[in-house]
């Protein structure tokens, strides 16, 4: 069953989460946005997972906790994408429901998000992209820095394809490769109109 959830297309989301499938679909997406070479689409967010072994862990109570969520498998991927090294024990935290509502607001009002962290850009289109010596591409930065937010940046790949570009100029740089796989992983959640952002570039760096 597939539910769009705002701007996102959640693959393999079950009406009533049990926690033992709570459990796997934790593994599943710690597994997509920690290894590169599992898809927690292609796999149908499955993983090896027994219940025995769920039974003797210490922290099962919190994937209790997690199935009183309206969306478990929403609330993990918007953790996951805060941060890879999420736990399920931060749940008893109050920033892990917060990241979950930042999420949740930038999904209901992404194309106002996008085109507010176009106006942060600089006025020439390609000075945000090309690479300078020694130095980050001005929009990696910007990101970096989190004054634009991962799906802009997901977005304007998507439109213009600077990443390959980027893998050959930052060939040697440790942060990038990090940055490139987080943003690839979460890429497959976002089901959007590719043509409405591509139209949003178009309009703001094509001002007369």
């Amino acid at each position: 069953m597939q539910s769009k959830v705002g701007c996102l297309l959640m693959r393999g989301r079950i009406a009533r989460v049990e926690p033992f499938d709570a459990y796997v679909k934790y593994l599943a997406l710690k597994s997509h946005f920690s290894d590169k070479n599992y898809d927690y689409h292609k796999y149908n967010g499955k993983v090896r997972a027994w219940r025995a072994t769920f039974d003797t862990r210490r922290d099962k109570y919190f994937f209790y906790k997690l199935t009183k969520q309206k969306d478990p498998v929403e609330f993990l991927l918007a953790n996951f994408v805060d941060g890879n090294d999420f736990y399920i024990g931060d749940i008893r935290e109050d920033k892990a429901n917060e990241v979950y509502t930042e999420f949740k607001k930038r999904q209901q009002s992404l194309g106002y998000v996008f085109k507010s962290d176009l106006s942060k850009m600089k006025e020439d289109f390609n000075d945000n992209i090309i690479v300078p010596p020694n130095e980050h591409p001005y929009l990696l930065r910007l990101y970096m820095r989190k004054d634009i937010c991962l799906e802009t940046l997901i977005l304007i790949n998507r439109c213009c394809k600077m990443f390959a570009y980027w893998d050959k100029e930052l060939s040697d740089d440790i942060m990038w490769p990090e940055v490139k796989l987080k943003a690839n992983k979460y890429s497959s959640f976002l089901n959007v109109d590719i043509n409405k952002y591509r139209d949003l570039i178009i309009s703001n760096f094509n001002k007369t």
